[in-house]
């Protein structure tokens, strides 16, 4: 009976213990410090170092989370943010807006396939007043699902925001004409009825044309 009793453990620590030999097939490698630094230069930058970059635009904890977590995700932001947008903007278009639409889609932020180049032209194209928000949101939506051009969609689909004056004021008399109920709520003081008005323009503008010009001419025509 060995209960009790420690048995002294064998000691391998030479290579003769383990019965290496040299295979005489193979060259011997030698690793110069030239060769090292052309290494470590290729490698990607760590999630750490990452982290901190992104942070010090401003982005939050939790979005660097789960920024860092995708490898294409971070590169998709890196990109964009080359060719001239923030930082911090383009991170929220890609947890937000894409992630969105992904998610509807049954998909992951992991399976997110847009270039840097067609996520820089929508982001921009929202900032300069081209097209409002919810077009850009359209358009983000197409280029996801359908890999389309964006320049292209918003011009097939008329979704450029400097919609003639004209035509705003003519949609905008309409919806007047067409909501009486809404109008009369709105001039008793119901200050939600404008709402209801304001949504039959950009229905009927198919979501073009600035909403702050929409709402302005609306608001504008009422009080006469």
């Amino acid at each position: 009976d060995n209960r009790g009793i420690t048995l002294p453990m064998r000691s391998k620590e030479d290579a003769h213990d383990y019965r290496y030999f040299p295979d005489p097939n193979l060259m011997p490698i030698v690793i110069d410090d030239e060769w090292m630094e052309e290494i470590k230069s290729n490698l990607p930058v760590s999630a750490d170092i990452k982290a901190e970059e992104y942070a010090s635009y401003g982005i939050s904890e939790k979005e660097i989370e789960m920024l860092v977590c995708e490898r294409s995700v971070c590169d998709l932001l890196d990109g964009t943010a080359s060719l001239g947008c923030n930082p911090k903007e383009v991170a929220a278009w890609i947890l937000t807006d894409c992630a969105g639409i992904l998610r509807k889609n049954g998909l992951l932020l992991s399976d997110l396939k847009i270039t840097p180049e067609k996520l820089s032209t929508i982001i921009k194209t929202v900032n300069d007043g081209k097209i409002n928000r919810g077009s850009g949101k359209k358009v983000l939506t197409a280029v996801i699902e359908k890999d389309v051009d964006p320049v292209a969609f918003i011009k097939e689909n008329s979704l450029d925001a400097q919609v003639d004056e004209g035509l705003i004021g003519s949609v905008v008399d309409k919806a007047i004409e067409a909501n009486p109920a809404a109008v009369a709520d709105y001039k008793s003081g119901k200050q939600k009825a404008l709402q209801a008005i304001f949504g039959a323009c950009m229905r009927e503008l198919r979501g073009a044309g600035d909403p702050a010009v929409i709402k302005a001419l609306l608001e504008e025509k009422l009080s006469k």
